[in-house]
């Protein structure tokens, strides 16, 4: 993570990111985790929370965007949430 011109490593706490667990959504940093879908604001540095509203088990495989529509893959199936 950039802040300051400087970049830092932090640790999620929430497993290892999935490959291509990363998306960006409405200023959001997401990242599918085996412990869950984490989430961050880029605006302001806030700390990593877990959306697990967001997604249909613990071991999220994958985030994406597209269009209006936020996917959220789990090993348990797929949750589709409006933008």
């Amino acid at each position: 993570i950039e802040t300051g011109g400087k970049r830092t490593v932090e640790q999620l706490g929430g497993g290892y990111i999935n490959p291509g667990g990363l998306t960006v959504d409405g200023g959001e940093l997401m990242a599918a985790t085996m412990d869950g879908l984490l989430v961050r604001s880029l605006a302001d540095g806030s700390k990593w929370r877990l959306r697990a509203d967001l997604a249909t088990g613990r071991d999220v495989t994958a985030a994406h965007v597209a269009g209006d529509t936020l996917w959220v893959a789990s090993r348990r199936g797929l949750a589709a949430s409006p933008r």
